[in-house]
């Protein structure tokens, strides 16, 4: 099984602001904006009372969801589609995740198939609901906020699995797309992981916020420093796709004490094999 590192939600230039981080309620992954998509952050009111439009406006202080130096941009992409988010029902909502062209030739050149596991991380701090201002200190970090086991994978340019996807997941943006290399990824029924027999979870979910799923250090004052929920010693080995140069991955130098390991700042999707001394590490994100 290989496991997806897969960054999604709001970043500084989509978005322009971190996602929050809400004591007692799950992890809300801002959907970066997208101008002509046809979803309004404000259609989205699912979550405690309050739109997406209503948290966006109150953590960034009136600004609103920015998209390169436009601010204010109020229709998003919203992909991964993990949780049903819109006012108006759509009719047998499912989840599902798309992907296309570069970072879905990544995904195609390292032979992402059913079985394998995205795990949705990105931006975040801590956040107060009721007055909807980021806590002070502030700390930028790194959490993977949610996850979908690959069950079905429907290749949109191929007419076929257009013509599902049309009737089964209408709603999902990536229908409307028009790309060479454009796919739809489908949750597995439920939650199947070699050595975790036990599992009772769906195919895909959204977590709420724990230490274990914290990847920035907790020493760290730079979000991209991680040390994988205090897993360092069972990642040195790993090989991770865009994490083979000196600036990016491990420490290369012998003198290097820092002992954390540098995310990249590029690159949608980073991919390593899963194995047995990721078992703890990789109970704790799923909570088993």
């Amino acid at each position: 099984m290989k496991i997806i590192l897969s960054r999604k939600g709001f970043d500084s230039k989509y978005g322009g602001i971190a996602s929050p981080i809400f004591d007692g309620k799950p992890l809300l992954s801002l959907p970066i904006p997208c101008e002509s998509s046809g979803t309004k952050y404000s259609d989205l009111k699912d979550f405690y009372g309050k739109s997406y439009s209503d948290i966006i406006m109150g953590l960034s202080r009136g600004k609103g969801a920015r998209l390169d130096k436009k601010v204010n941009v109020d229709e998003c992409h919203l992909d991964p589609d993990l949780k049903n988010r819109y006012a108006k029902a759509k009719i047998d909502w499912k989840p599902a995740f798309g992907q296309c062209d570069q970072a879905e030739s990544h995904l195609l050149q390292h032979g992402v198939e059913k079985g394998d596991l995205f795990l949705f991380y990105g931006w975040f701090r801590h956040a107060d609901f009721n007055t909807m201002k980021y806590k002070s200190p502030v700390r930028d970090l790194h959490v993977i906020w949610g996850y979908l086991q690959v069950g079905k994978i429907l290749d949109l340019s191929q007419p076929e699995d257009l013509k599902q996807a049309k009737k089964e997941y209408s709603w999902h943006p990536h229908i409307q797309f028009d790309k060479k290399i454009n796919k739809l990824y489908i949750p597995s029924d439920n939650l199947s992981i070699e050595n975790m027999p036990s599992l009772e979870a769906e195919g895909y979910g959204i977590f709420d916020f724990s230490l274990a799923r914290q990847l920035t250090a907790q020493d760290s004052a730079n979000r991209c420093e991680w040390d994988f929920g205090g897993y360092r010693d069972t990642f040195k080995k790993v090989k991770m796709t865009y994490h083979d140069s000196n600036s990016y991955g491990w420490p290369k130098d012998k003198d290097d004490k820092v002992g954390v390991f540098r995310a990249a700042p590029r690159g949608q999707e980073f991919i390593f094999e899963y194995d047995e001394n990721m078992k703890d590490w990789l109970a704790g994100v799923l909570g088993v």
